[in-house]
């Protein structure tokens, strides 16, 4: 009995680091283009509970072997997501002139191909 409720702990503790993850990160990019977006949201509080869920998490991981088939979809996204940052990038640093957009392609293409290889890496494991 004890068994179960731990797994399920474990299960409660990795969905809630992988959520509030997802909605910390989002909320700092928001917050990045519009400063007073929920300006009664302290974000270091949510940073201090995807630390403590992070441990729990790594602390608990059990690798599963499985295999896993790259299709045509994945280089799609990893593209897509490669031209979304490096426009996010050229946003963010458009005021400096000609060189913002070497410094944004350049980034654009740094996504593809660190995504690239990540996901090649892992496949052939």
């Amino acid at each position: 009995m004890e068994n179960k409720y731990k797994k399920a702990g474990i299960i409660i503790s990795k969905l809630l680091f992988q959520y509030l993850l997802i909605f910390y990160l989002g909320m700092l990019l928001v917050r990045e283009f519009k400063s007073n977006f929920l300006s009664i949201l302290n974000l270091n509080y949510i940073l201090i509970m995807v630390i403590i869920f992070g441990i729990i998490t790594v602390l608990t991981y059990k690798p599963v072997k499985k295999e896993e088939i790259i299709t045509k979809n994945d280089y799609y996204l990893i593209f897509f997501l490669g031209i979304l940052g490096a426009i996010l990038i050229f946003i963010k640093i458009k005021d400096i002139g000609y060189l913002a957009y070497l410094i944004s392609i350049i980034a654009g293409i740094l996504i593809v191909l660190l995504s690239k290889l990540v996901i090649e890496e892992n496949g052939e494991e």
